[in-house]
């Protein structure tokens, strides 16, 4: 199921992804991300899995981007920590 799901819109899904976040790699990942959560928590109501996948494509993405934003402060900041002040402080 999941292998058939995977041919159909793994492509579709990436590309999305892509458009997304402007970034192969992470598109990437998230699409495995995607695949996964599918194996693990495919919806009993499968009238409309493609909606489904693209929904949870587009949140993990979300998800990632709002990461992201918190965590590169984070890292400047932690790399301002680590400077040596002038005069060996």
């Amino acid at each position: 199921m999941i292998q058939t799901l995977y041919e159909q819109y793994g492509n579709r899904i990436q590309l999305y992804l892509y458009t997304l976040c402007s970034d192969f790699a992470a598109a990437e990942d998230l699409t495995q991300e995607t695949f996964l959560k599918a194996m693990l928590d495919l919806p009993k109501d499968q009238d409309n899995l493609g909606a489904w996948l693209y929904t949870v494509a587009r949140r993990l993405c979300l998800t990632r981007i709002k990461r992201d934003k918190w965590e590169q402060p984070l890292q400047d900041a932690e790399a301002q920590g680590n400077r040596k002040w002038p005069g060996g402080r």
